[in-house]
């Protein structure tokens, strides 16, 4: 019986949901065009920093909250102000969007009701390498009536890539990217491409390993890379998986460490461009330092 009740009550909200809204949903923004989506949400932390990235901010009625966390979103500073949701269906109905967007961290079942309730919805897939976002965020603008931004957006990114290429090392600079509890991205991961890019050699995929999979604290001394690679996390992050980054056999390590914010690459932003700058700054100096 209480089940009974708890559904109907959850059907009512809903219902109420699509009748109401927030009152500011339906106030068009003077700035964008009568044609273009008007209330988007996103779904998924990368579709997130995507649309704040193309989309101006009067068209954006929400985002997920990793929107707003400093550690996998390079754009959380944007976010700040914005209203979020968390994946529920009837919150995402109260602010009555006209177009919802998502990555491939979408929640399935979430995607289809909306389509169900004749929601338009754009699944944007993953992006797995630099080369792979230009795309996304000309499909973006092409959505949200921004196609000037997103084209501006796409050169700058291309012109940052372009210019990567003909800055990387003259010899080989081995890389390592240690993680909590032994985790190392290889083959077929975002930060392998980003390393790529740079010119560096990621020893993870070297060794053939592919996606995030744990590296032994051996292979790492063992092979004795030229740089080693830190996440930067937010405060209050500390768990006893960063022990093992610790450890001794690590500190003892004389190779060059380097610092990239764990959001330049949680997900492939016109933003990552900036961590292959540092990776590439860090390798000429080591080139540097050799006799």
């Amino acid at each position: 019986m209480r089940g009974c009740v708890h559904r109907i009550r959850q059907l009512a909200l809903v219902i109420l949901c699509l009748l109401c809204g927030p009152a500011w949903a339906a106030q068009p923004p003077k700035t964008v065009a009568k044609s273009a989506p008007l209330r988007i949400v996103s779904i998924g932390g990368c579709a997130d920093q995507w649309l704040m990235a193309v989309a101006k901010r009067e068209q954006i009625a929400a985002v997920s909250p990793v929107a707003k966390n400093p550690d996998a979103s390079a754009y959380f500073k944007e976010a700040a102000d914005l209203p979020q949701h968390y994946n529920r269906i009837e919150e995402i109905l109260a602010f009555k969007p006209d177009l919802v967007i998502s990555d491939n961290w979408g929640p399935p079942l979430l995607l289809s009701m909306l389509e169900r309730l004749h929601i338009r919805v754009e699944r944007l897939g993953a992006v797995k390498q630099l080369a792979d976002l230009p795309p996304v965020l000309e499909k973006i603008g092409a959505l949200t009536g921004q196609k000037k931004q997103a084209k501006k957006l796409v050169a700058d990114y291309r012109r940052s890539l372009a210019a990567a290429k003909k800055n990387k090392p003259n010899t080989e600079v081995l890389a390592a990217l240690y993680r909590p509890n032994g985790y190392s991205p290889g083959q077929d991961t975002q930060p392998n491409d980003v390393l790529a890019t740079a010119g560096l050699t990621n020893l993870s995929a070297k060794l053939g390993m592919k996606g995030s999979v744990m590296m032994p604290l051996e292979n790492l001394i063992y092979y004795h890379p030229d740089i080693w690679i830190r996440d930067v996390r937010g405060p209050n992050t500390f768990g006893l998986g960063n022990l093992l980054t610790q450890h001794p056999a690590i500190l003892a390590m004389p190779p060059t460490q380097v610092e990239i914010p764990l959001n330049q690459w949680f997900c492939i932003t016109p933003r990552s461009v900036q961590a292959i700058k540092t990776l590439q700054d860090a390798a000429r100096k080591k080139e540097a330092k050799r006799p």
